[in-house]
């Protein structure tokens, strides 16, 4: 396997030298800019596997680098990290609709953001369609990662479906409009990316938790796979984040109530509880296309 080329583009010297390293002794070739524009420069002249760029950097931030290198031909699958310190949920938007392809917060664990961009330059080797609104991977190749990890390691795997209800949902979409959705969807996902990262390795399992998704504001399927403890452990982390979270989405009058006051058809009033994250356990084969087996649903 050739050794992969990753670009670092940060203008501060001090952690551009230490992200590089941190790639170096992990087996890659390096090359260094300092801003945005040099960046671009770089990616043109000879572009690399992956990018990993700040946000907050001169001449060109890295949400301009971003758009900039999704126009070009030759960049238009790069992989895409950015790495900055601007952790609020509107720049992670901005830097998801700019084309990243993962948004990692300073201070960062180097184990972390090596595991991203490794997961990125895999997936595209395997030519793997990433979803346009979480950059997640589909739920069939994710399924089949684990499996193959799981038969490798000669360990179990088990995996966890999760969704939004349908009926609080569909009122959301009704009353707040498919772009406020679509936001749900992302803090869905982000609290997924949360607990992947906070379960980690229950019980001393070595294998890894994938993450996938499928689908759109019309309706959308995470998957989480892996061991079991861990999966589990992720699966009731991300739920109860969700929990806490959802309030966001609504105004404050539907936050005062603590539900939506809508109607029926036939004119009847009904309170239609926040929208809510759901689970079920499945067998990885019934993600992979095989029949669907019986399932097991988590406690709410």
């Amino acid at each position: 396997m050739e050794t992969p080329h990753i670009l670092i583009a940060d203008d501060d010297q001090s952690l551009r030298t230490v992200i590089a390293e941190t790639f170096r002794i992990a087996g890659y070739e390096v090359r260094v800019a300092a801003d945005g524009a040099a960046a671009i420069a770089l990616c043109l002249e000879a572009p690399p596997d992956a990018v990993v760029l700040d946000v907050g950097m001169p001449r060109m931030n890295g949400f301009e680098v971003c758009r900039e290198l999704r126009r070009r031909p030759q960049c238009s699958n790069l992989p895409i990290i950015l790495l900055t310190a601007r952790a609020g949920e509107t720049d992670r938007h901005w830097g998801i609709d700019a084309g990243a392809d993962e948004y990692l917060t300073k201070p960062f664990d180097p184990a972390t953001l090596i595991a991203a961009v490794s997961g990125l330059l895999e997936a595209q080797r395997r030519g793997e369609e990433r979803n346009p609104l979480t950059k997640l991977p589909d739920l069939a190749p994710t399924a089949r990662r684990a499996a193959e990890e799981a038969a490798r390691l000669g360990t179990p795997a088990a995996a966890v479906v999760m969704e939004l209800d349908p009926e609080p949902m569909a009122v959301y979409r009704q009353k707040y409009g498919e772009l406020a959705l679509a936001k749900a969807i992302l803090m869905v996902a982000d609290c997924l990316r949360d607990a992947v990262a906070v379960a980690g390795d229950p019980g001393g399992a070595r294998l890894p938790l994938v993450l996938g998704h499928a689908g759109d504001v019309a309706y959308s399927r995470f998957l989480l796979a892996g061991a079991p403890a861990a999966a589990q452990a992720a699966a009731e982390h991300a739920h109860q984040a969700f929990a806490r979270r959802v309030p966001e989405l609504y105004d404050a009058v539907d936050q005062r109530r603590g539900h939506v006051a809508t109607r029926r058809a036939d004119g009847a009033g009904i309170e239609v509880p926040f929208i809510r994250l759901r689970a079920e356990w499945i067998k990885l084969a019934a993600v992979m296309g095989e029949p669907r087996p019986e399932s097991e649903r988590l406690a709410a």
